[in-house]
């Protein structure tokens, strides 16, 4: 069995885990990875939606590789997904190029790829075939991304973002008066949101619940962490997005930000994975709770497209593919190939002395035809030689 065949891939994904056994897995992404990496050459990708754990299989690997997800909880052993061979390269592909995202189209989950190729590659984690592996998966992600009638990017989750960000300021009507806005967590999700509300409230005033020091005008305030919980400012949007592992952000403190002003609504964008609200807070009128599973579930009604964007993919992989075992073979016949290049241009430098010798001192014609002659039948012969062992290996695997 080749090492195609032996490709697989263990993965945890939403829906097909439940929200709240992924975002116990999401607490562990360090000290998974940490473990991870002692099990090289390896491939691995740890997202908002899913886990993904791509590697050369025997018994012994799987089952490990296997337990450091399962140990977190053993639901998760009913959850994963396995797939090996060519399904394992096309489910790959299929992830890459956003197909099996939950967003169709979104670019993001092909540069999260692509980064988690070139980091592991860098840390020497991803090497040998399985670094073939992935390299063609990217390849056959990138071509389905600009031959194929995929979405691109018309229906994302930051879109979705800033879709309920701009609905809420018109139901309002806060362009009229200063907004005020709380960041929790300044990554990723925090910098876009900010970008966003700075986009259609460009009177916004912000407070970020970080460690960021850098004040850019005097509309940005910094508080700490326990400070907003305790003591935190009247905001009409709060976007919680940081990397607690339990829901902070309850009824306590909606109470307190509630009892500062008058207000009809407060929008409360939780994107962070595990959640950083409580569930509590949908009964409470005045506040519009939409956690980032809200925001899946409206993305995730595009079937039709979906099916489309596979049928349009299963040529552009079947080629890749072809393409990836032909790179495995010689990959694997490497050494062979060198020394055949080799025999190659010894066997050429011989005949090209005794040619050459033969044009200075006789420059007889026959002579020389019976030497390039000899020079294609020791080529033929050396090339014969190494084929042959190549069948023969072959044979005997």
């Amino acid at each position: 069995m080749n090492d195609i065949e032996n490709f697989t891939i263990i993965t945890w994904r939403i829906p097909h885990t439940p929200l709240k056994l992924f975002e116990k897995l999401s607490t562990k992404i360090k000290e998974s990875q940490e473990i991870l990496k002692k099990e090289k050459p390896v491939f691995y990708m740890f997202t908002c939606q899913r886990v993904l754990i791509a590697f050369i299989s025997d018994n012994n690997k799987f089952q490990r590789i296997s337990n450091i997800i399962t140990k977190i909880d053993p639901e998760l052993e009913k959850t994963k997904e396995v797939f090996k061979g060519k399904n394992a390269f096309e489910h790959l592909v299929y992830v890459a190029s956003s197909i099996d995202s939950l967003v169709l189209g979104e670019p993001q989950i092909l540069g999260q790829t692509k980064k988690a190729n070139e980091e592991l590659t860098k840390e020497k984690i991803l090497t040998g075939e399985l670094k073939i592996i992935i390299q063609n998966a990217i390849k056959a992600a990138v071509k389905i991304f600009n031959n194929t009638d995929l979405p691109k990017g018309k229906v994302s989750l930051i879109s979705l973002v800033e879709e309920e960000i701009k609905r809420f300021i018109q139901q309002n009507q806060k362009t009229k008066h200063e907004i005020i806005v709380s960041i929790v967590g300044t990554g990723k999700m925090g910098q876009n949101s900010e970008k966003i509300i700075k986009r259609h409230a460009k009177n916004a005033v912000f407070y970020f619940i970080t460690r960021r020091k850098q004040i850019l005008n005097s509309k940005e305030k910094i508080i700490g962490f326990q400070e907003f919980l305790e003591n935190p400012p009247y905001s009409d949007i709060i976007v919680l997005a940081n990397d607690k592992t339990e829901p902070y952000f309850g009824e306590e403190t909606v109470q307190k930000i509630l009892s500062k002003k008058e207000t009809t609504q407060i929008l409360v964008l939780d994107l962070g994975v595990p959640r950083n609200s409580k569930e509590e807070l949908r009964n409470e009128p005045k506040i519009k709770l939409i956690q980032i599973s809200d925001l899946f579930e409206t993305i995730n009604k595009n079937k039709e497209q979906r099916q489309n964007a596979i049928y349009q993919a299963k040529p552009i992989i079947e080629e890749q593919y072809y393409i990836l075992e032909k790179k495995i073979v010689l990959e694997k016949e490497k050494n062979k190939i060198i020394k055949l290049r080799k025999d190659l241009e010894t066997v050429a430098e011989n005949r090209k002395k005794q040619l050459l010798k033969q044009i200075i001192q006789q420059k007889d014609p026959e002579k020389i035809e019976r030497s390039i002659e000899l020079l294609v039948k020791d080529v033929i012969h050396v090339s014969q030689k190494h084929f042959e062992e190549i069948l023969l290996e072959g044979a005997r695997c």
